[in-house]
């Protein structure tokens, strides 16, 4: 009789102490709810608050990105990567020469801007990169060297329009340009001399209608301004003259591209171009 009732008296206390561990567990649980979803509501609200404000002072808007970028601009200078300008409306004019089959090569950027600080209606900015369109379609490099390659960057309203040559472009036409769809499942690069790859995935502001991507110069940029976000490594070596790009679409098709292609956006579609 005294067996079982010490047996009942240790179940329970186990059983109580059992329950009072559930309960603080319990009470540690809510806790632990309550303080993140406390700081999340606080981050939301301070996020909404930065966002509400930043969008509608233009004073603390143009102080807040000038101290930003001058940030990340000594960054880059002192660990020697490109960056884009500050401003929203700019023509980057870009020369990309191989020197010799060691892969040594030059690429030189030329960016033309309209001032961050001047307030630019819409025809302003339109008018402005149209003449800067126009200066750079009479100062188009002619060379009888093959190693030259072109490319050209506008971005306007936040979309980034490629172009291989300015040649017959009407430049009041190429800022009318709509947005189109991703036609890309998928878009793998190749270093044919490491045997690297990667899967590019490229920024929605990129497909434009008229758009000329993944050519050997934009792809030396992608990589350059990649690497300097910390999106790929330098020593990857990703980048090289001799590479390939095969382009699967939603059909599951695949096609590839080498140096002296290109992809010519047109609607929901693309083509496969050949540089000229």
């Amino acid at each position: 009789m005294i067996i079982n009732v010490c047996k009942l008296f240790k179940y329970n206390f186990f059983i109580n102490l059992l329950k009072m561990f559930l309960e603080n567990m319990t009470f540690i649980a809510n806790m632990v709810i309550g303080i993140f979803t406390f700081y999340n509501n606080c981050l939301t609200t301070a996020k909404c608050t930065f966002e509400n404000y930043y969008n509608n002072n233009k004073n603390f808007r143009f102080v807040f990105d000038i101290s930003r970028y001058f940030i990340l601009l000594f960054d880059s200078y002192t660990h020697d990567y490109p960056i884009e300008p500050l401003n929203q409306y700019w023509v980057n004019s870009i020369i990309y020469c191989i020197q010799d089959n060691n892969n040594n090569n030059q690429f030189l950027e030329h960016y033309e801007t309209i001032p961050y600080q001047l307030e630019y209606n819409d025809e302003d900015v339109k008018e402005t990169l149209i003449e800067l369109l126009e200066e750079n379609k009479k100062f188009n490099i002619k060379t009888s060297l093959d190693c030259i390659e072109n490319l050209f960057i506008v971005k306007y309203n936040n979309k980034y329009i490629f172009k291989t040559s300015l040649n017959n472009l009407k430049a009041n036409e190429i800022l009318d340009k709509k947005n189109v769809s991703n036609p890309f499942y998928e878009i793998k690069y190749t270093n044919l001399d490491t045997g690297s790859y990667m899967n590019i995935d490229l920024p929605k502001n990129y497909f434009i209608d008229g758009n000329e991507i993944l050519s050997n110069a934009f792809m030396k940029r992608f990589i350059d301004y990649h690497v300097a976000l910390g999106y790929f490594k330098e020593e990857d070596n990703l980048y090289s003259n001799n590479y390939s790009i095969e382009i699967i679409d939603f059909c599951f098709s695949a096609q590839t591209l080498d140096k002296n292609s290109y992809v010519l956006l047109s609607g929901s579609d693309f083509s496969i171009q050949k540089i000229k």
